[in-house]
């Protein structure tokens, strides 16, 4: 059988089943285009949700505190463990120079008073930080 005869076989098949074609067409085109749907509203989704995510600061933003810090609310977690590390300036040093730090600085809370304008009462607290380590956020 020559290359020819198999071609004027399928032309004659094809036409002879033209809904079965049609439909089989359509479906490939339906299938491809629903995958190219799905896979660019996924990236889209993965693109926006990670914008949304890195705009907000309290993510990039870590807090070190002491091992006693919220002990009487309960034990340590890490039973017969007595010596604490100390926050000190070589420690801060050492944060510093961890990749993607882009500030270290030592905080220091004061807890305010009361505030009291007619019957709105409010509570204030101060935070005190080191101006000259820190860098304006772009």
């Amino acid at each position: 059988m020559y290359p020819s005869d198999l071609l004027w076989l399928i032309w004659r098949n094809l036409g002879r089943m033209r809904a079965r074609v049609a439909m089989t067409a359509i479906g490939v085109l339906i299938g491809t285009a629903a995958v190219v749907i799905l896979i660019s509203l996924g990236a889209g989704l993965q693109h926006s949700l990670t914008g949304e995510l890195t705009a907000i600061r309290d993510l990039t933003r870590v807090t070190v505190l002491p091992g006693s810090y919220g002990r009487e609310f309960g034990p340590s977690q890490r039973p017969g463990r007595t010596e604490e590390k100390v926050l000190n300036e070589d420690a801060l040093r050492f944060i510093r120079d961890l990749p993607h730090v882009m500030a270290a600085t030592p905080r220091q809370g004061l807890m305010g008073g009361q505030l009291r304008l007619n019957r709105v009462v409010a509570y204030s607290s101060i935070v005190g930080i080191d101006p000259i380590r820190l860098r304006p956020w772009g």
